[in-house]
């Protein structure tokens, strides 16, 4: 059946040198509110569970149950991650989990950062709880952990959109844990690095660029200037990471000479590559620029809607007010079977109840009942994004503030 179990842990008790808990299942959903409304579903769920360095204990839960761990301490109900379920611990187990973190197996590790990250921005327990184990994180951790690390900054940075200073802490904050880790790994690959280093760098490189760090800007300027004298200086597995940081801060010369490289672009991939990252700027006036651009022949049909899309990224509702006023020219660059989901994809990454207000009112006249579900799931989103962001801010800004 649908739907993701939740595991709760309502009560945890030291109890003769062994831990007894008492587990209830429940359902979890990204909207709290939505699962507390509706009867939750019922699933046989396996749990495998263990004090931090202790022997597992076993049961399958179907409702509540009370299971007994050897030892005391700071335990995991999803030993090994191998049960589908969001595990909801009290406050207390979180505080003993960050302080024993790097003594976790890194598969724990994973788990209860994705865990109790959902489980914050859902409502279900104070989002700070969450940001304890993303801040227990240790640079030597991992190198499947470092790779998912700068996502969880990424999602921070997007919650305060608007709000300049607060970004500019949370850059400070994510610069301060993921910068050494830049600096050991090097911007380059290395002869004998793990497997994994090249996703921890491009994670790393993408983030922090994407947040305007200015060492990673200067990096990808340089490099980007480089191409005046050689043009494989940018060839390699991240060249589309540095221009895309290139692109985001760009200024006028620096577009103009983007719109240059991909119109004497060799391949159809690199020019449409190119062509898109025109609409990355966070400048509106290079935006609209890039918007205007994909209404001439210059691009070509496939790629002007690409443009539009990555103009959507940071400014959607200058790019869903384009597409409302060209409606019939952008729908002919996309395929007819796109059309009646394609505003939605651009304004669905909002957190403006205006945008979702926007959508409905298109598909109120432009959609059939039957081509309205993408829509209207888009209008649920941002308005569950604009709920959630509101709740979280306070909780974050607090944080940040100890």
């Amino acid at each position: 059946q649908p739907g993701i179990p939740l595991v709760s842990v309502n009560d945890a008790r030291c109890v003769n040198g062994n831990t007894e808990l008492s587990l209830q299942q429940g359902e979890f959903s990204r909207d709290a509110k939505a699962a507390k409304d509706s009867a939750p579903l019922r699933w046989p769920v396996p749990i495998r569970a263990a004090v931090n360095g202790n022997a597992e204990s076993r049961l399958v839960l179907d409702g509540t149950a009370t299971l007994t761990l050897a030892g005391c301490g700071a335990y995991v109900i999803n030993s090994g991650q191998a049960g589908y379920f969001r595990s909801l611990y009290p406050a207390a187990n979180i505080t003993a989990l960050a302080d024993s973190f790097t003594s976790l197996p890194a598969m724990d590790q994973g788990g209860l950062l994705a865990d109790n990250w959902e489980l914050g921005i859902g409502g279900y327990q104070p989002m700070a709880q969450a940001l304890t184990l993303v801040e227990a994180v240790p640079v030597s951790a991992s190198d499947a952990i470092l790779a998912t690390l700068p996502g969880y900054y990424a999602d921070l940075y997007g919650i305060f959109d608007g709000n300049d200073a607060t970004q500019t802490r949370l850059l400070a904050v994510a610069s301060a844990k993921l910068k050494p880790v830049l600096d050991r790994i090097g911007y380059d690959a290395r002869t004998g690095e793990g497997p994994q280093v090249p996703l921890v760098r491009q994670s790393l490189i993408q983030t922090l660029g994407s947040m305007g760090e200015p060492v990673l800007l200067a990096a990808a300027r340089r490099r980007y200037a480089a191409l005046a004298t050689d043009a494989s200086a940018l060839d390699g597995p991240l060249k589309f990471t540095w221009l895309g940081i290139v692109a985001k801060y760009a200024d006028q010369s620096t577009w103009n000479d983007l719109r240059q490289r991909a119109n004497a672009a060799t391949t159809s991939l690199d020019k449409q590559q190119l062509f898109a990252l025109l609409g990355r700027s966070v400048d509106a006036a290079l935006a609209q620029q890039a918007l205007d651009l994909a209404l001439t022949d210059e691009p070509g049909k496939t790629t002007s809607a690409a443009i539009v899309g990555t103009v959507a990224g940071n400014h959607d509702r200058l790019a869903v007010d384009f597409v409302l006023a060209n409606r019939e020219q952008y729908e002919s660059l996309i395929d007819v079977s796109a059309r009646s989901g394609a505003l939605a994809d651009l304004g669905g990454g909002s957190a403006d109840p205006a945008m979702a207000d926007t959508l409905d009112a298109y598909a109120d006249q432009y959609l059939t009942a039957d081509s309205r579900p993408t829509t209207d799931r888009a209008i649920a989103a941002i308005r569950e994004r604009a709920a959630s962001r509101a709740r979280l801010r306070p909780e974050i800004e607090a944080w940040l503030a100890r």
